[in-house]
């Protein structure tokens, strides 16, 4: 299997976890984001990581822009 058709799997699995698991209201918004978010990663950085896991780096960051105000840091 290429490269790329194994990224397009996991981000397939990634996504379908994120569906299952959202509110109905929001499933489509967060396999989209989902989607985005991963896009441009390196295939290698999503083939070697549990879908699960990748779900949660893209939670974590979906759950962040939900709390922050727009031109507001979120730093220490």
């Amino acid at each position: 299997m290429r490269a790329d058709e194994a990224k397009a799997g996991v981000i397939d699995r990634v996504a379908a976890i994120a569906r299952e698991r959202a509110r109905p209201e929001q499933s489509d918004d967060l396999e989209s984001f989902v989607r985005r978010y991963y896009a441009n990663a390196a295939p290698d950085d999503l083939t070697e990581v549990d879908p699960v896991d990748l779900y949660g780096a893209a939670i974590a960051h979906w759950s962040l822009a939900a709390r922050r105000s727009t031109n507001t840091a979120s730093v220490r």
